[in-house]
């Protein structure tokens, strides 16, 4: 979130999705444990840290004293980091911290703007004056829903800008070769870079140590501040783009980092579809979903593949796996009431209601091959289709959407997949097993997400 948009040229190539998979995705899974051994004095710091960020009225402590310590940290890891991966000084920021009152009209304007009001519900790194720049109220905001990691995450990032300007991808190299140096590009790398701070302060660097559970929140923060669904052109990536970014740091490092390209962003463009009403998405989605899991693993000899079944107003089977069920007794995918789903669906959008109907379509066809639906592996197997069944469900690639409203083609874009990827990480139902339970955490949820989209069924259920 650093500067004015630019075109964003580069997209996953066809050719290079195998290689993505195995340069990108199966590292991360293999690389994403914390190689340090935690305290129980480190793991209560974290939980008293978060009991403070999440209690009402939390919004009422010093933020600039949080930022303060964030940005702290963050110095101390890239002091010692950056000579000793690049050869090269880490110099004092010469422009300073500058916290601003974006609804201040008075106050003395900020570097790279013209009035402070520019800066409102925004954070950037202006490279002109070597200085980082935030609105107060933003921080505060992310902070109250965050926690300090949220705010460690937008801090982290924008010190990711400043890390790539040292290395030579600065604004000068944008405007001498856009196509290779996209602001998408830049936005990518910095995630990247924060993700390696995350991984550096997991692993009992710094002070504010932070643990697996803040990391999915500083994630979170990340990605709730993708561009928009729709966006004519897609400038900061969207959901799933902020994750996988954040992912490569944490998982491989600050070289990984600084040798992102434009073929691992996503696309450029995101066209559109009107949102489906609810009630009727359940319905509309069955067929698509019944017919690729059907495909994928065939029912036995006079069985079919689970229907939908909509609310009735009867008791659900399988409570414990929330409001969308899979009973695999006679076989069907239960939804317990509409009004169990609508609080996703208005919360987060149409396709994170698809993404709670298709896991346990996924679940079902993980019993049809003959694989446990309640072993540790099932929760990632299940997501991991879900993934795969999305790639086909897009634009493009798969039957469209019947248009409800006559506002649209019908399409699901790829910036849907952004409620995809949110309701991913802030909910754990996709990913629970035949008995309720889950063994992913949020991040791991979307890295599972995806493997399938990347990979295909074939990655989400070879040994």
């Amino acid at each position: 979130m650093t500067a004015t948009p630019t075109n964003r040229t580069g997209r996953i190539r066809p050719q290079a999705v195998l290689a993505l998979v195995v340069a990108t995705i199966l590292p991360v899974l293999a690389a994403d444990r914390p190689s340090t051994a935690r305290s129980s004095s480190d793991d209560a710091t974290a939980a008293e840290r978060t009991a403070v960020d999440d209690a009402p009225g939390a919004g009422s402590f010093d933020v600039d004293a949080v930022a303060e310590d964030a940005i702290g940290d963050i110095e101390s890891y890239w002091s010692t980091t950056f000579p000793a991966n690049f050869d090269r000084p880490w110099p004092p920021i010469e422009g300073g911290l500058h916290p601003t009152d974006a609804t201040d009209v008075a106050e003395h304007r900020p570097p790279c703007l013209v009035r402070s009001t520019e800066i409102v519900a925004n954070s950037y790194y202006c490279e002109a004056a070597d200085a980082l720049v935030w609105d107060r109220a933003m921080l505060l905001d992310a902070a109250a829903e965050h926690g300090t990691a949220g705010v460690a995450a937008i801090l982290a990032h924008e010190s990711g800008h400043r890390v790539h300007m040292l290395l030579g991808v600065d604004e000068q190299a944008a405007r001498a070769d856009p196509d290779r140096y996209p602001l998408a590009l830049t936005e990518s790398m910095a995630d990247c870079h924060a993700g390696a701070y995350f991984r550096w302060s997991v692993d009992g660097g710094g002070e504010l140590r932070f643990d697996g559970s803040e990391v999915d929140r500083a994630v979170l923060a990340l990605a709730r501040a993708h561009d928009p669904v729709g966006a004519e052109k897609r400038t900061h990536g969207g959901a799933l783009d902020r994750v996988l970014a954040f992912q490569r740091g944490y998982a491989e490092g600050v070289h990984r980092c600084a040798a992102s390209t434009v073929d691992e962003l996503g696309p450029a463009t995101d066209p559109q579809a009107a949102p489906v009403p609810h009630r009727q998405l359940p319905d509309l989605v069955s067929d698509d979903l019944a017919g690729y899991f059907v495909e994928l693993a065939p029912p036995g000899s006079g069985q079919d593949g689970p229907a939908t079944r909509l609310p009735t107003g009867e008791p659900g089977c399988a409570d414990a796996q929330g409001a969308v069920a899979l009973c695999p007794e006679e076989p069907v995918v239960a939804i317990d009431s509409y009004e169990a789903v609508a609080g996703v669906h208005e919360g987060i959008g149409d396709h994170a209601t698809a993404t709670l109907v298709a896991g346990r379509h996924a679940l079902a066809a993980i019993g049809r091959l003959g694989l446990p639906v309640d072993d540790a592996n099932t929760g990632s197997r299940t997501v991991c289709l879900v993934g795969a069944w999305s790639a086909d469900a897009v634009a493009g690639q798969g039957p469209p959407m019947p248009d409800t409203t006559g506002e649209s083609d019908g399409w699901w874009g790829p910036g849907d997949l952004d409620e995809a990827v949110l309701l991913l990480l802030t909910d754990d139902r996709p990913a629970r097993d035949v008995h309720g339970i889950s063994h992913r955490g949020g991040r791991e949820r979307v890295i599972d997400f995806a493997l399938g989209r990347h990979g295909g069924p074939d990655a989400c259920l070879s040994p």
